[in-house]
């Protein structure tokens, strides 16, 4: 007579066992699941932040080729007057 384990033989230990190895395939799915969110979070954040620091540095540019250009036409003003 094969040997049976008492998960075999008695039906409530082996929905216990369908039940436990189902939470843990659900627990893994979480838990990759959010480990994937936390890295495209990381990558928004650093996304952002460089996003923000080259729009200042281009406003920089921009702002100093207003005050420039703003000069030019006052120096062209005077000259032509």
């Amino acid at each position: 007579m094969p040997a049976f384990s008492a998960a075999s033989s008695d039906p409530s230990a082996a929905d216990m066992t369908s039940h436990i190895q189902k939470d843990w395939e659900q627990r893994e799915l979480v838990e990759n699941v959010t480990v994937n969110i936390k890295k495209i979070v990381e990558f928004l954040n650093k996304f952002d932040a460089s996003t923000r620091y080259r729009l200042a540095k281009i406003n920089e540019q921009l702002t100093t080729l207003e005050r420039q250009m703003e000069y030019v036409e006052a120096a062209l003003k005077g000259a032509s007057e």
